[in-house]
């Protein structure tokens, strides 16, 4: 085999090698950071890095007994929601869930979309109870305070359920 033939041969190993380590991996993330911390702290996660799709990464994200502040828009496989208060908050961010999103055990287990944003959930199961969601609880800003809501899983038939002067805040069922 001459040295041309070779290099050839070398250069095409490289390549193969190059595009199977660059394979795509579905991680399972858990939110191991403080109440009220930040999504994009990669140090709030477990494994340490920021949940996002993306490169054909996907992830699982799983939020036990503890707020999360939404501060940049993301995209996700599945979310689980579960504890005593498992929540993710957003204003002016955009959280789809390209999968299911699960609530499982008790307690308050919700996500708060402010002004200016957006929850795409997927499938929404309660898990508590073994059956699809039919209506949605949640709390929004965007008559100027808190009010609660509920809509229909797909976020159609939205409607007000309060009208106080004080912030109303953590529906649940």
């Amino acid at each position: 085999m001459n040295t041309l033939t070779r290099k050839i041969l070398a250069t095409l190993a490289l390549t193969a090698a190059a595009f199977t380590s660059a394979r795509a991996t579905d991680f399972n993330s858990s939110y191991i950071g403080a109440t009220n911390g930040l999504w994009n702290v990669p140090s709030n996660w477990s494994p340490s890095m920021v949940p996002m799709n993306g490169a054909g990464d996907t992830y699982n994200v799983t939020i036990t007994s503890r707020f999360v502040g939404l501060n940049v828009d993301a995209t996700i496989s599945n979310l689980t929601l579960s504890g005593t208060s498992g929540r993710v908050t957003a204003t002016d961010r955009n959280l789809t869930v390209e999968g299911a999103t699960s609530l499982i055990s008790g307690g308050a287990t919700s996500a708060e979309c402010g002004t200016h944003s957006t929850w795409e959930r997927g499938d929404l199961l309660d898990e508590r109870h073994g059956t699809a969601v039919t209506r949605i609880a949640f709390s929004s800003s965007r008559h100027g305070n808190f009010e609660i809501f509920s809509m229909n899983p797909n976020g159609s038939g939205v409607t007000r359920l309060t009208n106080e002067s004080a912030s109303d805040t953590s529906p649940h069922w």
